[in-house]
């Protein structure tokens, strides 16, 4: 018996792909970092993953030394 699960974001397609996406923000003396699962249709987990890019190229670099890690991420990803 197979069950479809739709997509949590757009709620149209199917759910079928699942991927990781590292993340890192600098806040001047204090970093965050790890990573982030999306799961959901092909087109929705791109587009998760080009929102993340930009999140993390914009705002990876604002602290030292963990902006450092910026480009491990960028590529990561």
């Amino acid at each position: 018996m197979k069950t479809a699960i739709t997509c949590p974001h757009c709620e149209r397609a199917q759910v079928e792909v699942a991927k990781d996406f590292w993340f890192i923000y600098g806040f001047l003396i204090f970093a965050r970092f790890g990573s982030k699962t999306a799961v959901g249709c092909q087109s929705c987990v791109q587009s998760k993953g080009i929102t993340n890019f930009v999140l993390v190229f914009l705002f990876g670099w604002w602290c030292f030394p963990w902006g450092l890690g910026v480009p491990f991420a960028l590529l990561q990803n």
